[in-house]
């Protein structure tokens, strides 16, 4: 099936969407990145097959952001110190609170992790 330059272009724009939303994990700034308006991602999501290729991309964001979860709790983060007003030096800070969120979320579905679906 030949595409019209239309199509291709639209199909060019959902595949930018679902690679920034697989990156970003937010609807709102993945529309941005890829240049379209929020309105174009709820419309496409009448079409089963993008539907298909949203939750695989949804998939992708929360394991990315139960990746970076883990690494704040486990691995920490440096944060500066100062001293009268000048950087003398880092520290780093561990979270207990994600390392808890981290652990409770492999005991719910996947999705409430991130709050997709209303969880």
């Amino acid at each position: 099936m030949i595409m019209s330059d239309h199509d291709k272009s639209v199909q060019a724009k959902r595949e930018a969407f679902l690679a920034a939303y697989a990156e970003v994990g937010t609807v709102t700034h993945a529309a941005e990145l890829a240049g379209i308006s929020r309105t174009s991602h709820y419309q496409w999501m009448e079409n089963p097959e993008y539907v298909e290729k949203f939750r695989e991309a949804e998939k992708q964001a929360c394991d990315r952001l139960e990746q970076e979860v883990r690494r704040r709790a486990v691995e920490g983060v440096l944060e500066p110190v100062f001293y009268q007003g000048e950087q003398c030096g880092t520290v780093r800070k561990y979270s207990d609170y994600l390392c808890h969120k981290g652990s409770f979320a492999t005991e719910v579905p996947r999705e409430c992790f991130n709050g997709a679906h209303g969880c």
